[in-house]
């Protein structure tokens, strides 16, 4: 005889107590042996979220982050978007200098203590150097550039004046033109050489060229020697933190269908002894002898009560 259970868990080793006995049909069973055998076996699973932050830096201020990220095969949603600012140098400040020119040293003097001044593209708030006398009626040099353009490439035209493409100083004698046109004082300026500055070039059939205008300016008795510091050049970084969210499966454990099958056998009948077979047949004798004692005294007092009867009828 054998008996099936199927039964689930979450332990595939577990077992389960058989009966160790059992009748069915008025025949007894005992217990011999079982077995178990996995018939089927199911993961289970369940749901969490897992949370992804990144920091991004960046310069931009139109920087959008992505909505949707996948890695490690999760795919992220953004949640959240925080951001922060932070000011960094990109270069240090240039070294400025100016200074102011003075006809008496009194002017000098009470030059004021700081002045902004601006070179090369970079402005600062510069303070006093110190105070330098220099050589009267002495001329400072420096220089300005025409440019022309023609048909021809020895004829220009200045101010309603035809300058000769050949000539080694061709705006000789404009010198106060060439003041005003720069607007500055004629007592203060003058005018050097003139030159080409190189030869005409032509595109679209027209000449180009440059002239060189030299320009001296007289330097006054006093100069003030100013010097500082630009303002450090920065910019703004931007720390943006995104935090994504995430759903991902997470293994459980595992559900087991165990088959169990138990094994039995029939119980054998118990056979007499000879001893015990002489004891029963004794008992039968007995009783069938009590039987026959109580039948032959309830027949003779049966006869006895019938002659009692005649006798009184005698």
């Amino acid at each position: 005889m054998t008996k099936i259970e199927t039964y689930k868990s979450n332990d595939k080793n577990e077992k389960r107590e058989s009966e160790k006995q059992f009748s069915k049909d008025g025949i007894k069973y005992k217990f011999l042996d079982e077995t178990y055998e996995i018939v089927n076996q199911e993961d289970n699973f369940d749901n969490e979220i897992k949370t992804l932050t990144i920091n991004k830096e960046t310069r931009s201020k139109t920087y959008s982050p992505k909505k949707i990220i996948k890695k490690n095969g999760i795919t992220y949603k953004l949640k959240n978007v925080e951001n922060s600012v932070r000011t960094v140098k990109k270069k240090n400040g240039r070294k400025v200098t100016g200074y102011l020119s003075f006809d008496s040293k009194s002017e000098a003097l009470s030059a004021p203590a700081t002045r902004v001044f601006s070179a090369n593209g970079a402005t600062a708030k510069c303070k006093k150097k110190n105070m330098v006398k220099e050589k009267a009626a002495s001329w400072q040099s420096s220089w300005i550039d025409f440019t022309f353009t023609s048909s021809d490439k020895d004829y220009y035209e200045w101010n309603g004046h035809e300058i000769d493409g050949k000539s080694k100083n061709p705006l000789r004698g404009y010198d106060d033109e060439i003041l005003k046109s720069i607007n500055v004082d004629k007592s203060n300026y003058k005018i050097g050489d003139t030159y080409w500055k190189g030869s005409a070039h032509k595109k679209n059939g027209i000449y180009t060229r440059k002239l060189r205008v030299e320009v001296k300016k007289k330097v006054p008795h006093y100069r003030v020697n100013y010097e500082g510091y630009s303002d450090d050049e920065t910019e703004d970084i931007i720390t943006y933190k995104l935090t994504y969210e995430g759903t991902v499966q997470i293994k459980t454990g595992t559900t087991y269908d165990i088959k169990k099958t138990a094994y039995y056998e029939k119980v054998p009948e118990s056979k007499k002894t000879v001893r015990e077979v002489l004891i029963s047949i004794g008992v039968m004798i007995l009783e069938i002898s009590f039987v026959g004692i109580l039948f032959i005294v309830f027949f003779k007092k049966g006869n006895e009560i019938k002659q009692k009867n005649i006798i009184k009828k005698k």
